[in-house]
């Protein structure tokens, strides 16, 4: 069987009072990560019922991949800069694609 790609679900919950904040660092978080190797997707969601809530979908060639991404400078810089302006933990999920 072919290696199948990972998915990966981000769950953010931003301070009611940094959504700007939040925006400006998911935004350039996201910018960079679009160009990284085996970044098949990339796609920052917001909650059309609660705009505190963003929602990364990701899509990556294999787990090195994504690996890869966890230690990039943006990726650390984005993870320090958030603990500021976030009102929970984020929540990341990895699923394999299976169809």
């Amino acid at each position: 069987m072919a290696s199948s790609t990972i998915v990966v679900i981000a769950n953010v919950y931003a301070r009611a009072d940094q959504m700007n904040n939040i925006l400006s660092i998911l935004r350039k978080l996201t910018e960079a990560t679009r160009t990284e190797p085996g970044c098949i997707k990339y796609e920052l969601h917001q909650d059309l019922s609660d705009e505190t809530h963003f929602t990364f979908i990701e899509e990556w060639t294999n787990e090195e991949a994504l690996q890869l991404h966890f230690r990039t400078e943006h990726f650390k810089q984005a993870t320090e800069d958030v603990k500021e302006v976030i009102a929970k933990p984020v929540e990341i999920l990895k699923y394999k694609k299976l169809l």
